[in-house]
């Protein structure tokens, strides 16, 4: 029974030390995106977040998801991703996740964002 309790409490331990930043608002920098698989980009974002959503909006665009469209979405427990290639772009949404990096960084979608001051 001991060894179960502290099981859970571990556990409920290491899942808040993933915590976000407590503001995910204002514009971001993403390293690594990807577009076409194997060509790295740098992406600027502008993320809000209201009532538990998440919106992510591409300020630079680039063939796979253009400028002013949204790039990820979703809430902090469960992202959608946007994706698309340069024929077909922003046409599809795969699932993803974010998790924290530091204090002003986060990854979502397999790209590390810095915050923008």
């Amino acid at each position: 029974m001991r060894a179960t309790l502290f099981a859970v409490v571990l556990s409920a331990t290491l899942v808040g030390c993933n915590r976000l930043p407590a503001n995910l608002d204002g514009e971001w920098l993403g390293e690594n995106y990807q577009c076409p698989i194997g060509t790295l980009h740098r992406e600027k974002i502008r993320v809000t977040e209201t009532g538990g959503n998440i919106e992510a909006v591409k300020i630079d665009g680039d063939d796979c998801v253009p400028a002013g469209r949204v790039t990820f979405k979703g809430s902090r427990e469960k992202l959608g991703c946007i994706v698309g290639m340069p024929e077909n772009p922003a046409s599809g949404e795969v699932p993803g996740s974010i998790k924290i990096v530091g204090a002003d960084s986060f990854e979502a979608c397999s790209v590390t964002f810095v915050r923008l001051k």
